[in-house]
């Protein structure tokens, strides 16, 4: 069976605010990396004394219909914080039955 699979990255201060926007799209199911470092299009973020700052990230597994719902809806929060780092890269997931 095939699924969409989404990653959700943005910065840490976002976080509750995220989680609030995929709870209003119906998003019920996801995994959660509480903390990662790395360096995309802005200052690296490595939760040291040099680059305070952390991501995390959000998985999601789901129909492609949902997925279009929370895509619309996380570029309703980016229109709200157009500053901060927010990406979404989405990719096909295939179930694999053991």
């Amino acid at each position: 069976m095939q699924e969409i699979r989404l990653e959700v990255i943005t910065n840490k201060s976002l976080e509750d605010e995220l989680m609030l926007y995929l709870k209003a799209a119906h998003c019920e199911r996801y995994t959660i990396i509480p903390q990662i470092h790395g360096r995309g299009r802005q200052e690296p973020r490595e939760g040291n004394a040099i680059w305070p700052e952390v991501n995390f990230m959000v998985i999601i597994y789901c129909e492609a219909e949902l997925a279009e719902n929370i895509i619309k809806t996380l570029k309703d929060l980016k229109q709200k914080y157009p500053l901060e780092g927010l990406r979404v890269f989405k990719t096909l997931a295939e179930i694999v039955e053991l």
